[in-house]
């Protein structure tokens, strides 16, 4: 049981409520993937991993983990789509847990700028459960991410295709040549919009194909990837398209910022070595 508190605050845009459910969320992305369990604790008391809310320059980082102390600072200046909060609380949890620094896949929880699908990829699975154990059975939820996505992109060129036939039958049925013309013209731009519409489709699910076929083949997968172990200080998540003050501000030594806070770890025992 690996212990967590947090320092009660919220996320820029969501309310205390809503920031405790995001921080469960995290810590629930890493007890899908494997047998890691985690317990609260209230802020203050010792614990395993704590995490604090934190209004100060982190250089335009969305959250940073200092791995050797359990400590996770987590801005209140920058605003984050919701489904991608948890997964950067997972992320910053794994750089404690873990020992983990960044992986350069962009569906990997590791990756620099957070999981594209918002979940480990199947490389990290085998990971988790070669450290923590093997569920009994494991969704992916990858797959639930990108999947939503795979029925919206078909829903709209659904609706694109019909209306691209609408417009054929329309034409079709035009006598006068100056008015058929310009239905010809909304029939070509339609079309164009049609496939455009279809590739997407196209592309997401082969995508939530790829996913699943690599999550259910994961027992043979040796893929080569650039991996690193971490310690010290890992700040994450430059590139969130927002820039503010504390982004164009003079660079903050972070070490600083931390050696600040009050420091009660709870050590987790059975952590990965450095170069494991």
């Amino acid at each position: 049981m690996i212990t967590v508190s947090w320092q009660q605050g919220n996320f820029r845009g969501y309310s205390v409520a809503q920031s405790n459910q995001f921080i469960i969320q995290g810590l629930q992305i890493w007890m899908n993937a494997c047998l890691i369990r985690f317990g609260t604790i209230p802020h203050g008391y010792p614990a395993n991993i704590r995490m604090y809310f934190y209004g100060g320059n982190m250089n335009g980082a969305f959250a940073a983990a200092y791995i050797e102390t359990g400590q996770i600072l987590i801005t209140t200046q920058i605003h984050a789509p919701r489904d991608f909060i948890p997964m950067a609380i997972a992320h910053e949890v794994g750089h404690i847990i873990w020992r983990m620094g960044h992986v350069n896949r962009p569906e990997a929880l590791m990756y620099t700028r957070g999981s594209t699908v918002r979940y480990f990829d199947h490389i990290e699975g085998q990971k988790a459960w070669a450290h923590f154990g093997k569920p009994a059975k494991h969704w992916p939820w990858s797959l639930s991410f990108v999947g939503p996505q795979v029925q919206a992109a078909k829903r709209t060129w659904e609706e694109l295709d019909n209306e691209w036939e609408s417009l054929k039958v329309e034409r079709e049925a035009e006598k006068d040549k100056v008015k058929r013309a310009e239905l010809n013209r909304r029939v070509l731009a339609k079309l164009a919009e049609r496939n455009a519409a279809h590739t997407k489709l196209v592309t997401l699910n082969n995508q939530w194909l790829r996913i699943k076929s690599q999550w259910e083949s994961v027992g043979g997968i040796r893929t080569a990837s650039v991996e690193h172990s971490a310690t010290g200080i890992c700040d994450c998540f430059h590139h969130m398209g927002e820039q503010s003050e504390f982004s164009m501000a003079k660079h903050v030594d972070l070490q600083t910022v931390f050696d600040g806070l009050p420091d009660n770890q709870e050590p987790i025992l059975g952590l990965p070595m450095v170069n494991e």
